[in-house]
This record gives C-alpha cells, structure tokens and sequence, in this order.
C-alpha cells in the first residue's frame, strides 16, 4: 500500500523554516520552475516581510506563483498536522549548525531533501532518510525528482524514520551527547 502522502492531488513539499536568504528557497523555488511536473510548495515560517515579497515576486516571475502556497508561521501542532500529510521535506540552504526542522520532519514520517551543508545530513545519509543535494539549483533538481519517483523509498521513510528520530536523536539522547561536548 502506498503512503505517498498527497495533498491536494499533488507531490507536496513542505518548507518549514525562518525564511532568510541561507535558507536556500529561492534555489528550491528554481529547481522547481525548471521542472515539467511542477510540485506543490507549501512554505512555512516567518521572515522579513521585504524578503518574503521578493520570493512572492519571485515565484510569480517563474510562473510558480500557483504552485507555492504561504502559511506563515505554525505552532507545534499546526507544524506536525501539515508535516503528516506532506510527500517531502526541503531544506536547501547553506551552512547550517543541526537544522533541528530536520528530525521534527523525520519524527512526523515525512522524508527530506536537505542539502549536505546541514549539519544532520550525515544522519539521514547513514539511515537513508531523504536525498541530500548540494546547495544548487541543478542538483536540487535532480534529487527532487528523484524523490518524486521514488514511492517505495518514501514508504520506506515514513515508517521507519520516527523510530529512528527516537532512538537517536530524542531529548533524552542529544542532552547528554551536548554536555559531554561542552565539557570537553
């Protein structure tokens, strides 16, 4: 049985973050403007209001504008009622310390396409829990598509990866890891 998680009838991409320019949408949003069959981008968080009409513009000027929904910023509950239905999660930015959106995807079954200059990108690597790109357009492309296609690997994922957030990278777990780096 398929648990591709549609919504609206289409592949839907959740962005989940503060949106700032390192966050890499606006290469997310290219990737997906160059593709024929163009996902639905569901875009979550808050930012500055002159950086988030400029990707307002942006998507409009790609012909996206219909395919970029903006849901500003969602509580905890909110956050995982949209993240359970979503077919995939997207963080492309550059340099990030944990990207803790990360695990909070993974914990609601929801696969990610991340870029390998995230800090959890290791993780999804040695579990195989997404598809990690660099942070350019046409790669980014490339893995999404790649997820798209790939139904049985994004089962895979939404069973697997909240058992694995949990026993790895639970509260209980990151805390004492924390302290032994501080202390060291």
């Amino acid at each position: 049985v398929a648990v591709s998680k549609p919504v609206h009838n289409k592949f839907t991409i959740i962005f989940l973050s503060r949106i700032h320019p390192k966050k890499g949408i606006e290469l997310l949003m290219e990737a997906i403007a160059g593709m024929e069959q163009k996902p639905l981008l569901r875009v979550a968080g808050t930012g500055e209001d002159a950086y988030i009409q400029k990707l307002k513009e942006k998507a409009e000027t790609a012909g996206i504008a219909e395919q970029v929904e903006w849901l500003g910023w969602l509580d905890r509950e909110e956050k995982f009622r949209v993240l359970l239905p979503t077919a995939l999660f997207a963080l492309t930015s550059s340099p990030e310390n944990f990207g803790n959106a990360v695990p909070e995807a993974l914990y609601a079954g929801t696969p990610v396409l991340i870029s390998d200059a995230i800090g959890v990108a290791d993780f999804v690597i040695q579990h195989k829990l997404g598809w990690i790109c660099k942070p350019e357009v046409a790669d980014i492309q490339v893995k999404l598509q790649e997820a798209i296609l790939d139904v049985k690997a994004r089962n895979r994922i939404s069973r697997c990866a909240p058992l694995l957030v949990n026993s790895y990278l639970s509260e209980e777990k990151l805390v004492p890891e924390y302290l032994r780096h501080y202390q060291s």
